[in-house]
């Protein structure tokens, strides 16, 4: 099966072809050489499997646009740079320091080096890393970029700084640096308390298991324990501050997802279809 083409934003001769490949055992050692020590597989070798780097610089940065088919596992610690990944198409689901977190559209994952990361992506999947020296955004914190206008501004502009990478517009030093800065102001606004963060780490916790369809007969209260949490009213709003929305919500739409998808399949749907597919 053909990948599919490349996000329309990223067309530009600015980032050039560094990988393209239909072998897993040449991913793999391609990735060694970015990745240092790391172990991985394909899930579903039956299903094909194709990789498509293109990669640029923007001043200090490096920017990477990545493309793939095949579900992979991919364990590996972060080497001697930041990495911010930003997700176009599909998701990644990532064990981080032994804290379960997944990125999607609309959302990044910031890694550190020493962050210790198990992770495994969606069949179809592109995205972007961006690669940052450690010296120019240091220090500890959050690593999911999500919520606020804070974590916005700098996802924006990293899709900014990478389609302007692509194009090869001039002032990519500048947009570089305010996307470092972008990053510094995200850390330093969502510094917690350690106990304010273990509870915010309890509650992605409990959203990751409400979306479990193997956890989808447990009772919600039975998972709150299990999340460290109080069953009841408390932690019901607490979650709904986070998330928006009450936790019985948060399972209803396990529901209708599962019932679209079930759907789906009868009619002889592939997979989904995305936005940026259209």
């Amino acid at each position: 099966m053909p990948a599919h083409p490349p996000h329309g934003r990223l067309r530009g001769a600015g980032l050039a072809q560094v990988l393209s490949t239909s072998d897993f055992a040449e991913w793999e050692a391609a990735k060694s050489c970015t990745l240092g020590h790391h172990r991985s597989h394909l899930l579903d070798p039956d299903e094909g499997f194709e990789a498509h780097y293109r990669l640029g610089s923007a001043g200090p940065l490096q920017v990477l646009h990545i493309r793939g088919r095949g579900r992979v596992e991919l364990e590996r610690t972060q080497q001697a740079r930041v990495v911010l990944w930003l997700p176009l198409l599909g998701s990644s689901q990532e064990r981080l320091n032994g804290t379960p977190m997944g990125a999607e559209p609309g959302t990044a994952l910031l890694f550190r080096p020493g962050d210790e990361m198990l992770g495994r992506t969606s069949e179809d999947l592109e995205g972007i890393s961006v690669h940052i020296p450690e010296s120019l955004l240091t220090g500890s914190g959050p690593s999911l970029l999500e919520r606020g206008p804070r974590a916005r501004e700098a996802i924006a502009q990293a899709l900014a700084l990478a389609e302007s990478t692509a194009l090869g517009q001039p002032g990519l030093e500048h947009g570089a640096l305010a996307l470092v800065e972008a990053l510094r102001i995200w850390q330093q606004e969502l510094g917690h308390p350690p106990l304010a963060e273990a509870r915010r780490l309890r509650l992605r916790l409990l959203r990751t298991h409400l979306l479990d369809p193997d956890q989808c007969r447990t009772p919600i209260g039975m998972l709150m324990a299990e999340c460290g949490l109080l069953g009841g009213g408390s932690t019901a709003r607490g979650y709904r501050s986070f998330w928006g929305e009450l936790p019985r919500r948060t399972r209803q739409r396990l529901g209708e997802r599962d019932s679209a998808a079930e759907d789906g399949r009868a009619l002889g749907w592939a997979r989904p279809r995305s936005s940026l597919d259209r």
